[in-house]
Parts: C-alpha cells; structure tokens; sequence
C-alpha cells in the first residue's frame, strides 16, 4: 500500500512516464479484479504454510535418519563403544568408526600420514562438509 500512498500525490516530479504508466495500471487492475490483491497474499500465506510443513518433515526425516546411520555404523563398523544417536559428543571425527566414513575418498584412511593430516588441518587434508546450498563446514577433528 505504501506504493498506493506514494503515486496518489500528483506533485511527484521524480517518477518518470513509465513509473506512471505502471502505476495507472496497477490501479485499473486491482480496482478491476479486486480478488487480485486478496488472491496474493493468500497465496503468500499458503506458500509459507506449505514450505513450514516441509520444514517439518524433513526435520522428521533427519531425526529418522540419525538413528538409521548410528544403527548402521554401529552394526557394520562395531564401533567400541558404540555410537549413540542421541549423543552428539560421539559422532563427526571423535569415533574411529566416523573418522573413516568421514575420510574424502581420495584419501587413504588407514595411511598414517592422511590421519595425522586430517588432525592437524594440514593443507589437503582439512575435510570440508555441505550443510546446503551455498554453506560449507570444516569438520574440526579431535585428538
């Protein structure tokens, strides 16, 4: 509506014709289809409470998912101790077990050399996670 505001005073010598012409016709239209400006935020609203419901089961999902992996790993890699997947403080490089899956595939894990590198950040071997589309993550090893 600040828009609306802003054009309804005829003094605005800064608007060119086409900011005018826009203007004009986004005023026919609204005042021609009023459900316009109804029908969109509606649609905002329905969008956010799609994308919110998404949120939620893919939270849902990654919950499933901690659980799937640690049993996996725990079943598989027998872990000692084995891992808890409620327990935060056992997972990314402080088992074994991770630090192995945790390993870029171009490094070799059971070299000692790639390990101590890995644990010192060494250039080369700092292991870099995607938490999304645009964010990366260093995986901080532990001793």
């Amino acid at each position: 509506m600040e828009n609306d505001r802003r054009y309804d005073n005829d003094n605005n010598e800064d608007a060119t014709l086409n900011q005018d012409r826009l203007q004009t016709g986004y005023g026919v239209l609204t005042r021609t289809m009023l459900w316009f400006l109804k029908g969109s935020s509606d649609m905002d609203h329905d969008d956010y409470m799609s994308q919110t419901g998404a949120d939620g089961a893919r939270g849902d999902d990654t919950a499933k998912l901690k659980t799937l992996i640690s049993d996996w790993v725990n079943c598989e890699l027998k872990p000692n101790p084995l891992i808890d997947s409620n327990d935060k403080n056992c997972r990314e490089f402080i088992c074994d077990a991770c630090r192995r899956l945790l390993c870029p595939a171009e490094l070799d894990w059971n070299n000692p050399v790639v390990r101590t590198g890995i644990r010192d950040l060494s250039e080369g071997h700092v292991v870099m996670v995607q938490h999304s589309d645009r964010h990366w993550a260093c995986i901080l090893p532990i001793s």
